[in-house]
């Protein structure tokens, strides 16, 4: 499943700032469009390429003396990536899911958010999934729409629950949004439906965001 988040390393200095990584992770931001695109140049492009050298000491020593990245920032990285591994959960976890739809996924081999993704990706492919198991077609969707968006570390079932009744249907819509336009329609809709207890903080939704364009674009949804 490398393919569910497997992050571009020539991206990443528009989410290396303050404003959207945790404080452990603030030394990464200084030179971090510098570093990126050396070890972009020196075919580190990906998170995969980051963790295959931050596990191999010699290629490490290679990269460092090829592109004069400290490997301590290289080592920096892998953490940071490593966090934000896609991490599959099953099905049966998807708030609100019905038992009798999970168990004819699972029937069909679909047991856990990644397996779905790869399996539903395009409308058609849902379509048919959806004659197969008797799933209905509305309810494939909302799981293929929540499952997308938990690649993100940090949205779980809440944030799923606040950004769907916003109408974000995917990581890629996620991404599409201004964080404090986005932010204030949150609050108008928590104001009127109380549909969770608090706001993300601007940080959390400026993070959601702007990690959001950097997920490679899975699945496709209709416009709402």
């Amino acid at each position: 499943m490398i393919e569910l988040n497997n992050l571009a390393v020539g991206e990443l200095p528009q989410v290396m700032r303050e404003e959207t990584l945790m404080e452990g992770y603030w030394s990464l931001v200084r030179d971090a469009a510098a570093y990126c695109a050396e070890l972009h140049n020196a075919g580190v492009r990906c998170s995969v390429d980051v963790f295959e050298v931050a596990a191999d000491a010699e290629r490490m020593k290679a990269i460092v003396a090829e592109t004069m990245v400290p490997g301590d920032y290289i080592l920096g990285l892998n953490r940071l990536l490593s966090h934000h591994r896609f991490k599959p959960i099953s099905l049966g976890k998807v708030e609100d899911a019905d038992p009798r739809h999970i168990r004819a996924l699972e029937s069909g081999g679909l047991r856990n958010t990644g397996a779905l993704l790869l399996a539903a990706r395009a409308e058609s492919d849902r379509a048919n999934l959806s004659a197969e198991t008797g799933v209905p077609l509305g309810e494939l969707d909302r799981l293929v729409t929540a499952a997308d968006l938990m690649r993100k570390p940090g949205v779980k079932a809440t944030k799923v629950r606040l950004f769907t009744a916003s109408g974000i249907r995917s990581l890629k819509h996620l991404g599409e949004q201004e964080p404090r336009a986005f932010r204030s329609q949150l609050e108008e809709l928590i104001a009127k439906t109380g549909i969770v207890k608090a706001i993300p903080t601007p940080k959390e939704v400026m993070s959601d965001v702007y990690w959001a364009r950097l997920y490679p674009v899975i699945i496709s949804m209709p416009e709402p």
